[in-house]
């Protein structure tokens, strides 16, 4: 496809996303995830102008290119302000900065925070069970934190996050749009029920600060689930609820293996430096791999941009950590499609050993099985696309740290953990003819 189709391609598709309507709501983390992605795709067609026998020709196009990648920053600066003053976007990570900014979130501090946690929970569904309504259950400590059981004493963290399952009085086998609307719904439910036994309950004020978790919840009610918890030394600190569903978690009813492991990173890495290639794989394939599994939708039996609703409908790719790259493969490529070596060895991403370069070595597995299955032409393309976004997504998390005032050795740290993990995709990617 040539530079001038791939710009009008984009231009189309962004105006079908602007008309049809999406999920993403304005100043939401989709949203500006969704401006980041086009200032990515973006970047790789300014890029392919400069090279080839006619680079010199297209240098007007290339700033026309600049100008509009220029725009889309502003505008996802904007929208991103305009999510943190609304209360959609949580402000550096901090809910209540001045009570929780000094603490230093070591092993010990996400024990303590572990314990406390559940108490409240556990009182939560004592409040629930009195109204009818079935437990939630904790999951697991996600985030780097998951580690804190095996490392050093020493070691510290940006913050704390718990997965917690949130039941949904549905069929597994219901069809993949009735039951998202159904955990939806269920979530709405249990965070309104949360906030209500905040503000009515007496002795929930000995583990929580009340008055500042419910800040913000009036407009955003979704801001009760970052919980500011009161620890047994007088601290405050700050654990933040990852709601999950049971669809999505290995039990006794389900054979599921998403959660927690969609949300634990590498161990001695930060949490974004595996999410954004999770994130940067699902906006080359038009598909969300978050919390829910692997989803796609589709119009008329092709997939189409995830955000997109107007008729669509919702399909299930994978929720098997194990396995979801090669669910993927099969998905485009029809079962009996050829593998590739490298596919079969990584198929997924192994829970014992969750690493970004086992991760990307998958990718690349499942790049050239495609090439081999001709579903794309070039293995090489779809990893350069990858890498990019990539690039750009672990740019995005720390600039925000910036312009957020973390101080400057804080940030030059960052920058060099971006290059260090951008460097292992690079090498594993590089070699794409290798099989």
């Amino acid at each position: 496809m040539s530079d001038y189709n791939n710009i009008m391609k984009l231009i189309k598709e962004s105006l079908v996303s602007m008309s049809d309507g999406t999920d993403a709501e304005y100043g939401s983390r989709n949203h500006v995830n969704d401006l980041q992605s086009m200032i990515a795709k973006l970047i790789l067609v300014k890029n392919s102008l400069r090279k080839g026998p006619n680079r010199l020709k297209h240098r007007k196009e290339m700033h026309r290119i600049q100008d509009a990648i220029g725009a889309l920053r502003y505008l996802s600066r904007v929208a991103e302000r305009e999510g943190i003053k609304s209360g959609i976007l949580k402000e550096g990570g901090l809910k209540a900065p001045h009570l929780t900014a000094h603490v230093k979130i070591d092993p010990e501090t996400v024990k303590l925070t572990a314990d406390v946690y559940k108490t409240v929970i556990d009182m939560w569904n004592k409040h629930m069970e009195l109204a009818g309504m079935k437990p939630v259950r904790i999951v697991d400590t996600v985030g780097s934190s998951y580690y804190h059981t095996v490392d050093d004493p020493g070691s510290e963290y940006g913050d704390i996050d718990v997965s917690v399952s949130f039941p949904v009085g549905i069929s597994s086998g219901a069809p993949p749009d009735e039951i998202r609307q159904a955990e939806n719904q269920t979530k709405k439910d249990y965070v309104e029920s949360l906030i209500g036994f905040l503000n009515q309950s007496v002795e929930i004020e000995k583990h929580v600060n009340t008055a500042a978790t419910l800040r913000g919840s009036d407009k955003n009610p979704d801001s009760a689930l970052l919980l500011i918890l009161r620890l047994p030394n007088g601290d405050h600190i700050q654990a933040d609820t990852i709601v999950t569903y049971p669809l999505y978690i290995k039990s006794d009813e389900s054979d599921a293996e998403w959660m927690p492991w969609r949300w634990i990173p590498e161990q001695g890495k930060k949490g974004y430096t595996i999410g954004n290639l999770y994130t940067a794989l699902g906006a080359y394939f038009n598909m969300s791999i978050g919390d829910r599994g692997v989803l796609a939708k589709t119009r008329d039996g092709e997939i189409v941009p995830f955000r997109q609703r107007k008729g669509t409908s919702l399909i299930l790719v994978s929720k098997n950590i194990r396995t979801f790259l090669r669910d993927i493969a099969e998905e485009f490529a029809g079962s009996g499609f050829i593998e590739n070596d490298l596919l079969t060895k990584y198929p997924g991403v192994d829970p014992k050993n969750i690493t970004i370069a086992n991760l990307a070595t998958g990718i690349k597995g499942l790049a050239l099985t495609l090439e081999d299955n001709d579903i794309i032409s070039s293995s090489t393309d779809m990893l350069d696309e990858i890498l990019e976004l990539y690039t750009v997504g672990l740019k995005r998390n720390i600039d925000k740290k910036l312009n957020l005032g973390i101080d400057t050795e804080k940030y030059k740290g960052l920058e060099k953990l971006n290059d260090n993990v951008s460097n292992i995709v690079k090498e594993i990617f590089k070699i794409s003819g290798e099989r």
